[in-house]
């Protein structure tokens, strides 16, 4: 990958790492409780052994420098909602770099990012966003209010960093699949305009998730947590 390497790789390169491992901790739990509420019944050899993890964590760690890249030329792209052209462009071709199938322009949004990697059940998708806020251009590493560009968008809500998070994830599970030749399939999906709520309804209804077993829906925080959840069966009208 040939990416704009910047002073704010150094500064957000701890929360990437906790941020990818993470997911991977995610993947696993959400697996579990679709196992113990009887919605997914996996094969015993699915089960990650240690050695898969540690392969996994040592992944992350070894393209470390890669995540942060990536996050921080997104972070310079700060492009808005339904905007986000080129940093769709720079995710599908890192992703097509890495082995991953990619399309652009479901639901009727150019500026939509969907990959898969592998094939056959389980399919778990990585689910995030990568637009910027209206009016939030900032200084990377300063607290106080200092705009790079006064009145342009910018990441203060950190969704850069999704960027470098969901496709450090998803090369280190494709890399661990690929050894030990785990089947299923691993998705990535970039949702144009999460802040005004716009994309993902739509991604839903166009059958992109019909046949996933397991969304893991990211987002940048102050700690390291995950959360669960089912959706609820749908119900036809009488």
């Amino acid at each position: 990958m040939h990416l704009r390497n910047t002073p704010a790789s150094t500064y957000f390169l701890r929360r990437h790492l906790r941020l990818a491992t993470g997911c991977l901790a995610a993947g696993a739990a959400l697996l579990a409780v679709l196992f113990f509420t009887h919605q997914y019944e996996p094969a015993p050899a699915w089960a990650a052994s240690d050695d898969q993890k540690n392969m996994a964590y040592a992944s992350v760690d070894r393209n470390a420098q890669a995540i942060a890249t990536l996050s921080d030329n997104i972070y310079y792209f700060a492009e808005l909602g339904m905007q986000e052209f080129e940093s769709a462009k720079l995710l599908k071709e890192t992703l097509e770099g890495a082995g991953f199938r990619v399309r652009m322009g479901d639901a009727g949004f150019p500026t939509n990012v969907w990959a898969e990697w592998g094939s056959g059940k389980p399919k778990i998708a990585i689910v995030t966003e990568i637009d910027a806020l209206p009016e939030g251009s900032q200084t990377p590493g300063s607290i106080e209010r200092k705009p790079l560009i006064p009145g342009a968008p910018g990441h203060m809500e950190g969704h850069n960093t999704h960027a470098g998070v969901s496709v450090g994830a998803a090369i280190a599970l494709k890399q661990v699949m690929e050894k030990y030749r785990i089947p299923g399939t691993i998705a990535v999906s970039f949702g144009p305009a999460e802040e005004q709520l716009v994309s993902r309804p739509f991604l839903v209804r166009a059958g992109l998730f019909k046949d996933v077993d397991a969304a893991l829906v990211i987002h940048i925080g102050a700690t390291a947590g995950t959360g669960v959840g089912l959706p609820r069966e749908a119900h036809s009208e009488d």
